[in-house]
């Protein structure tokens, strides 16, 4: 059997039912379409499936990460300031102040001090 509907009924249809689906998951509607969409494109292969990350190539992109932020940061340092201020100003903007570094490890459950 076909089922013919105009555009407007079919969307309306799918408001009506990802609206129920959201109040019976206590989601929003666009979380609930996202969660759905994912779901979807996890299932047709599109997307990897969440699995926990190497710690191979988590350190590799922390890496890549720190790295191009020190390139970015050596652009934005005054190039006329000493060599020791411009690596103290460096290691600030990239590590952030002492104060937020220490609440940071501390959250981590870091001891390093």
């Amino acid at each position: 059997m076909i089922l013919e509907m105009r555009e407007d009924e079919a969307g309306e249809l799918v408001a009506n039912r990802a609206n129920r689906a959201a109040a019976d998951d206590q989601r929003s509607l666009t979380s609930l379409i996202e969660k759905l969409l994912t779901d979807h494109l996890r299932r047709k292969g599109y997307l990897k499936t969440e699995g926990p990350q190497s710690t191979e190539s988590h350190s590799k992109k922390l890496a890549q990460a720190a790295k191009l932020a020190e390139e970015h940061v050596d652009r934005l340092i005054d190039p006329a300031l000493p060599p020791e201020e411009r690596e103290r100003s460096k290691r600030r903007l990239i590590k952030g102040p002492g104060e937020f570094r220490d609440i940071r490890d501390r959250a981590k459950g870091k001891q390093e001090k």
